[in-house]
Formats: C-alpha cells, sequence, structure tokens
C-alpha cells in the first residue's frame, strides 16, 4: 500500500494496470542491462538513473510492490519519489516512441492507450488534458497526473535545500513530516542474489507474459 491523494491505498483498476505494464517493460531493461546485453536507457530523472541496475531494480521492486499489492510501503525518501518520476517519464518516452511509429497508432495495447486510459481515471478530479500528436503535452499531462495521484514530489525543494543550513533542511523536512534521512537514503548495493530476489518479488505482481 502507497500513500496518495486519496489515502494510503493500493492502486486499482487504469492505475493498476499502467503501472504494472511500464514497470514490466522497466525490468525486462534491466535484466537485460545486468546481464551486459543492453546499454543503460536513461529515464532522464538523475536521482534514479545515476544508480547501477542492480539498485535501480531495487528502487522498482520498493516502490511498485507496494503500490499493487497489500506490503506496506518504506518511509519516505527522495529516491523513492525518484523512482515515481522516472516511471511517469519511461511512459512519456515510450509514447514518443509511437508517436515517431505511424504504424502502432492503430494498435489498442499502445503505451498511449494505457496512459490515456489513466488520465480519464483522474479526470474527475482534475482537468488534464493533452494533444495525443504533441510529445510536450504528453509531457505535461504525465506530469499532472503524477501530482494528481501521489501530490507534489518534496525531493525537488528538499534539494534546494541541501547546500544551505543544517537547521534549515531539518526545518523543511519537518514540516513536511519527512523523516530525517530523506535526503541521505541511497539504495543499498545488490549481490546477484539479492536482485534475483528483488526480481521475484516484483514478478509476484507483474504481469507473466
Amino acid at each position: 500500500m502507497w500513500p496518495t491523494v486519496d489515502g494510503y491505498r493500493i492502486l486499482v483498476h487504469e492505475e493498476a494496470q499502467w503501472m504494472r505494464q511500464v514497470a514490466n517493460w522497466m525490468l525486462g531493461k534491466l535484466i537485460t542491462e545486468s546481464q551486459g546485453e543492453t546499454e543503460q536507457e536513461e529515464t532522464g530523472v538523475s536521482l534514479f538513473d545515476q544508480w547501477d541496475c542492480r539498485q535501480r531494480i531495487w528502487l522498482l521492486e520498493q516502490t511498485v510492490v507496494p503500490m499493487l499489492s497489500p506490503v506496506n510501503a518504506p518511509d519516505a525518501a527522495a529516491i523513492l519519489e525518484a523512482t515515481i518520476e522516472a516511471i511517469f517519464a519511461q511512459t512519456t518516452l515510450l509514447i514518443d516512441e509511437e508517436l515517431l511509429d505511424l504504424k502502432r497508432k492503430s494498435d489498442k495495447s499502445t503505451w498511449q492507450s494505457l496512459a490515456l486510459n489513466l488520465i480519464s481515471a483522474r479526470r474527475s478530479r482534475s482537468q488534464i488534458a493533452v494533444d495525443e500528436n504533441d510529445i510536450r503535452s504528453w509531457r505535461q499531462a504525465m506530469f499532472q497526473t503524477m501530482t494528481d495521484l501521489f501530490g507534489p514530489a518534496s525531493y525537488w525543494k528538499a534539494e534546494s535545500h541541501r547546500d544551505g543550513e543544517f537547521q534549515q533542511t531539518a526545518k523543511f523536512l519537518h514540516a513536511r513530516g519527512l523523516p530525517s534521512d530523506f535526503l541521505a537514503r541511497i539504495p543499498p548495493l545488490q549481490t546477484q542474489h539479492a536482485m534475483q530476489t528483488n526480481i521475484e518479488r516484483l514478478r509476484l505482481v507483474l504481469p507473466t507474459e
């Protein structure tokens, strides 16, 4: 279960369908990267992209499993907020690829369809519009959907306090109800066995095909 603007809960319906598909795609890419078969594909979110593939698999497991199962979410951390941002960013990148591939526009199981279903499911809370042929519009819509679903990310503002006085950073974290190690936490180094365990945990909540 994960904290959302609607309360502490599991993602359901269009939210869960979208999350399963995108996280499954990301996991597949990370596995092939760990095997040396592919190079890293960056999401554009530096606080996620900067870690090695085993650590990024751990980040996915720490974030996605609680979102799709009764497992409780870990304590809030900047790296976990960045992981959520990376999942949304990856969705936009996959949509961008589809926009460049005109042959796939008629495919009903596209990333665009998954994203539109997610956006439509959140429209009851806020007005989110998207021009389906404009990738900039997709980026804005996905960012707005992320904020509408999970609330505004704290780590951007927290990072701006990092180089200031310690007391200012501590005050900001306390005001947001965030743990004192919110900015300090990093993904632990993962052995091959630990990575495989994280993969297995993810596969329990992700598509099997």
